[in-house]
């Protein structure tokens, strides 16, 4: 199975654009957009920053302020975000988030329960295939 650890980036990138895989708007969080994709390897996910914070202090003659300034990110233009669209449109910030170690695989759902005349109920015999 691949993953994104023995997975090269332009690997990848070859298979967004190959596959034509389309990206999904999951949710917003913490000042990101988070959108999922699907590849053979399984789902995954990478944030987009939509804002950045400023560090720094302020000094008025008497006191000393630490101040945080937040503004919305530089790295977004005036990109739209659409619900859906091409992975490989993402690629700027699939790569960012690869190097931050944010892009993520979900943990593996469950196998689908079996049909129910594979089920074995305690004192019944399970039901013949038709």
């Amino acid at each position: 199975m691949i993953t994104i650890e023995n997975m090269e980036k332009n690997e990848l990138k070859k298979q967004l654009m190959l596959q034509k895989t389309m990206a999904h708007f999951t949710h917003y969080c913490d000042g990101s957009l988070y959108y999922a994709f699907t590849l053979e390897a399984g789902m995954f996910t990478f944030p987009i920053k939509t804002v950045e914070y400023r560090c720094g202090t302020r000094y008025d003659g008497e006191h000393i302020e630490d101040i945080i300034e937040m503004e919305l990110s530089s790295d977004l233009g005036t990109t739209k975000f659409l619900a859906t669209e091409r992975a490989s449109f993402f690629w700027r910030w699939i790569d960012k988030a690869i190097d931050a170690g944010e892009f993520d695989a979900p943990p593996i759902p469950p196998p689908p329960a079996p049909p129910e005349d594979r089920i074995i109920r305690e004192g019944k015999e399970p039901r013949p295939p038709r």
